[in-house]
């Protein structure tokens, strides 16, 4: 539920700035009886022109550098 809330956040043209775990709000949803969040604090809001514009929500992870270790049993560890 977060991730789709930062999600539709920024389709609207907003970024938080000040995002972290104390603006995030879980509330029960009485009618549906299943927790709801809630992204708050929007003061140090700002406008943003979002490039994804379709509802699809891509997931993306770098690859991670390739570090160099004296050790080889320590590289084949990590």
């Amino acid at each position: 539920q977060v991730v789709l809330a930062l999600h539709l956040i920024h389709k609207a043209g907003v970024v938080h700035n000040d995002f972290k775990e104390r603006n995030i709000v879980v509330r029960m949803n009485k009618e549906l009886d299943i927790p709801t969040v809630m992204v708050v604090d929007f003061g140090n809001a700002s406008d943003h022109v979002c490039p994804i514009q379709d509802d699809m929500i891509r997931f993306y992870i770098p690859k991670p550098d390739r570090l160099v270790f004296k050790c080889q049993e320590l590289y084949v560890v990590c």
